[in-house]
């Protein structure tokens, strides 16, 4: 075999699993997405029916996110949109200006994620 049937091959097999590597990609965002964002309805049904302040065990990586950033946007989210009373200790300066760019850039990077399966679709029917 030479180089160049071996290299169309591995091209071959590389556009066959794009579009499904992609939609894998895009339902992985969407998840993601799901769970930050329902984080505070879940917690506080949880607090409302066990009495207690504690987070669900599922839901530790998003209490850490809200402990490491004291006045960012998830303690807004969770405070201002869904009236949680969440109250930390330590200063009331705000995020720094480069966390709320990476939550920017993250959330923009995961909706794009989540778009692009559904625009390369829509272009490729645009397109007939």
């Amino acid at each position: 075999m030479s180089a160049r049937s071996i290299l169309l091959r591995v091209g071959t097999v590389a556009n066959g699993l794009a579009e499904p590597l992609g939609w894998l990609g895009a339902l992985v965002a969407f998840l993601l997405l799901l769970y930050l964002l329902a984080a505070p309805p879940i917690v506080l049904a949880h607090v409302r029916q066990t009495g207690s302040g504690s987070f669900p065990a599922a839901y530790g990586p998003v209490l850490l996110l809200i402990e490491s950033d004291l006045g960012g946007p998830m303690v807004w989210y969770f405070n201002s949109l869904w009236g949680a009373g969440l109250i930390l200790i330590g200063g009331d300066e705000g995020p720094p200006w480069y966390i709320i760019t990476a939550y920017v850039l993250l959330g923009a990077a995961l909706l794009s994620a989540v778009a692009l399966p559904f625009l390369k679709r829509w272009r490729r029917r645009k397109a007939m």
